[in-house]
């Protein structure tokens, strides 16, 4: 079964989801040797371990699972599943990052260059696959390319779908630490971690694969000088014990990141509910970078030093002519630009990022008069 059918079926079946509030532990897991690494599972989908997930077909399944003929290869490539065999690295201070950073996939219809604090842009668009490199020669190539003006600091976002991400680590270690150190080289400011999925319908061997992937690369991104965000990819309670204790362990570590645009949103106020126990549980300022979450950025600042929201709405609807409109309740209302279809795109852009700028921020002090 390919990842993207998984994550339509865990998207729509609670049955998979882990709640020790309401369920017992499964009765196959107290003989599981995995089970300090796993926790356990807490499901209502009645399975006896989560072995139950296993899908049958060993030959042409692609899940980590034990029952795969490829089991012991996917261990060894991440060299097993501790996380603590992740030594520390140097400690290099995430930026501070204003409440919103535009996520910005081209130039598109806009003639002037783009200039906000700071702007985001996906990290596998900085990549030539064909060629295993960075796209980008220089960093004036790269701004021209976005419609980005120089002045403004770049992060890259390595949040991305499955195949997307998987393409990034079938690339060999030595490609990968190439590109991060171009990457270095063009001055970008941040790397979120690429978020590999955390599955809840498959055996748990799986999710630990792909939590060890997500650290691996995060240390890669500092090993190359560029300040990270760990991604918090979690299932289980276990899973966000373990990156706390992670955490806790690497004092490098000033900044996480999580998305909210696919899975998360279904159970949105319990994965809002974990990343502030993730907080609360390290116990030192942390740095928050998410991808969505715009109604649960008032409880995350409560256990954060700063939250940002990486934010695709600006641009997607820029280019659809949208307008925004700040509403009294700190809502967005997207209308017609009232011009169209002979819009200023520049100017629409640059709207929209101070409306969803100050939508984001802790004090909105922006009027409806001011907006224009």
């Amino acid at each position: 079964m390919s990842k993207s059918v998984r994550a339509r079926k865990d998207r729509r079946d609670a049955r998979y989801w882990d709640d020790q509030r309401r369920n017992t532990q499964s009765l196959g897991c107290s003989r599981c040797p995995e089970l300090p690494l796993c926790g356990g599972l807490y499901t209502s989908s009645g399975a006896f371990d989560c072995l139950s997930y296993c899908c049958g077909t060993p030959g042409t399944c692609t899940t980590v699972c034990p029952r795969n003929v490829s089991f012991v290869t996917r261990v060894r490539e991440v060299s097993g599943f501790d996380l603590y065999q992740i030594s520390p690295a140097s400690t290099l201070q995430f930026p501070r990052l204003p409440s919103s950073v535009p996520l910005i996939y081209a130039k598109g219809k806009r003639t002037k260059r783009f200039a906000p604090e700071v702007a985001a842009v996906s990290l596998y668009q900085l990549v030539d696959r064909k060629e295993a490199r960075c796209k980008f020669r220089s960093r004036e190539d790269l701004c021209a390319y976005f419609g980005l003006d120089p002045s403004a600091a770049i992060i890259a976002s390595g949040t991305a779908k499955d195949p997307v991400l998987e393409r990034w680590w079938g690339l060999e270690t030595s490609k990968r630490m190439a590109i991060l150190r171009q990457l270095s080289q063009l001055g970008i400011a941040g790397i979120t971690a690429p978020n590999f999925s955390v599955f809840s319908d498959v055996p748990r061997w799986d999710n630990f694969h792909d939590m060890k992937r997500i650290a691996i690369c995060w240390r890669e991104v500092l090993d190359a000088g560029i300040p990270g965000a760990l991604h918090v990819n979690a299932r289980a309670r276990r899973d966000w014990e373990r990156w706390a204790e992670f955490i806790k362990s690497h004092s490098e570590i000033n900044a996480v990141a999580y998305e909210f645009a696919t899975g998360a949103l279904v159970r949105f106020s319990y994965h809002v509910d974990e990343l502030c126990h993730l907080a609360d549980r390290v116990g030192r300022p942390l740095k928050l970078v998410v991808r969505g979450a715009f109604t649960g950025l008032a409880r995350l600042r409560k256990s954060y030093a700063i939250v940002t929201m990486v934010d695709s709405t600006t641009y997607m609807r820029t280019a659809n002519r949208k307008f925004a409109v700040l509403r009294e309740s700190g809502a967005i209302a997207w209308r017609d630009a009232p011009d169209r279809p002979e819009v200023d795109m520049d100017a629409l852009m640059e709207h929209n990022h101070l409306t969803m700028l100050f939508a984001t921020a802790e004090q909105k002090s922006l009027t409806m008069n001011s907006l224009g």
